[in-house]
């Protein structure tokens, strides 16, 4: 073989050898890299899963930082399929309005007082109901007009039914009326709607029923008058118990008044006004005296009992004055006072002043406070 040949020969084999060569490399370390890899992914024991503590604290900046950090291109906001809704408070029932013929809360016993025992010279005169059988009489106008003539200051106890019947009967003494008490000085105490005997009503319907017949009346005293009556409520016959007593207390009327005195101007047939003014002419000072404003001898009789009383030295008051002017007598009993409390008979006096006892009704069972002498 010649010479050149030979080199020719020679270059070739030794180039295939590093061919060769350079392959069986690639192909060794193509394998150790993908051992290094499948070793890399193989899962870690969970004993040794735990992340370097500077991992850590790097991750929990990042994820502190985020917040703060508005991203590049924000995604936009895709609503949930199903919203959560967030549980709401339990909702509390609606309160029914007030209705004064629902039964409220009761809350103690209101007081029954018949007199007042006190060191002034006063006097309380009361005026119940304005009925009247025949307006023609105009019995309640001739009774405030002595009353203003007089300067004197009484307190009235109209029936609500009473004054209803007025506004719709005799519109033009109505105005009267209302004229005359702006121009006088008068308090005014609630003596129910249609003038039942409380207990007897209590009984058969409830005290939801005594309450109402109280309510009613005062929204009738302010309809017809634009004034509310004091706290005080004046019973239709002067008769009470204890659901009465009660039902004045849950209707905001904490005191309950009576009378230590009858003119007796309302019982049996109608009686002359100089008879009147016997029935009241032993009056003393925190005496209550009772009138209504329903009989002509009434309205003859008011001047000159009030005149009487003055001549004595005794001035007639409001019921709230004489109530604040000394001790309140208490009765101690049920009690129904449809008889003459007059002075036509030598009078046994009340008792001495009770002190109310705590924590229960004033008025329970107990000693009974001693009236003037009854004539029926």
């Amino acid at each position: 073989m010649r010479p050149r040949q030979l080199l020719w020969t020679a270059l070739v084999v030794g180039a295939l050898l590093i061919a060769v060569g350079a392959g069986g490399a690639r192909t060794a370390l193509q394998r150790s890299v993908v051992g290094t890899s499948q070793a890399a992914e193989a899962p870690t024991p969970r004993a040794h899963r735990a992340t370097p503590k500077s991992l850590t604290a790097t991750a929990t900046t990042m994820t502190s930082d985020a917040p703060s950090r508005a991203p590049l291109h924000p995604r936009r906001p895709t609503a949930a399929p199903h919203p959560v809704q967030p549980r709401s408070a339990p909702v509390a029932p609606v309160q029914p309005a007030a209705d004064p013929s629902v039964l409220p809360v009761l809350r103690g016993a209101s007081s029954v007082i018949q007199r007042v025992a006190t060191r002034l010279p006063y006097v309380a005169v009361t005026v119940d109901d304005f009925y009247t059988g025949d307006y023609r009489h105009m019995t309640a106008i001739h009774l405030l007009e002595a009353v203003n003539v007089l300067g004197a200051r009484i307190t009235l106890c109209p029936a609500g039914s009473a004054l209803v019947a007025y506004a719709h009967q005799q519109p033009g003494q109505t105005e009267e009326i209302r004229r005359l008490v702006a121009a006088g000085s008068y308090e005014f105490c609630d003596h129910t709607y249609s003038h039942p005997v409380m207990p007897k009503l209590g009984h058969v319907k409830g005290i939801a029923a005594e309450i109402q017949e109280m309510v009613s009346g005062a929204a009738a005293i302010r309809q017809f008058f634009g004034r509310s009556p004091s706290p005080i409520f004046r019973p239709p016959f002067g008769s009470w118990d204890i659901t009465t007593q009660q039902a004045a207390a849950a209707a905001g009327f904490p005191r309950i008044i009576t009378w230590s005195i009858d003119s007796g101007d309302s019982e049996g047939p109608e009686r002359s006004a100089e008879q009147l003014v016997a029935n009241v002419a032993c009056a003393r000072q925190g005496d209550i005296i009772l009138l209504h404003a329903n009989r002509q001898s009434s309205a003859v009789a008011l001047p000159m009992i009030i005149r009487m009383l003055r001549s004595k030295g005794l001035e007639p008051v409001g019921i709230s004055t004489l109530l604040a002017s000394g001790q309140p007598v208490y009765t101690t009993h049920p009690s129904d006072m449809r008889r003459l409390y007059t002075c036509t008979r030598p009078p046994v006096r009340l008792a001495s002043p009770q002190t109310p006892r705590r924590g229960g009704p004033v008025n329970a069972p107990g000693r009974v406070a001693q009236t003037p002498t009854a004539v029926k």
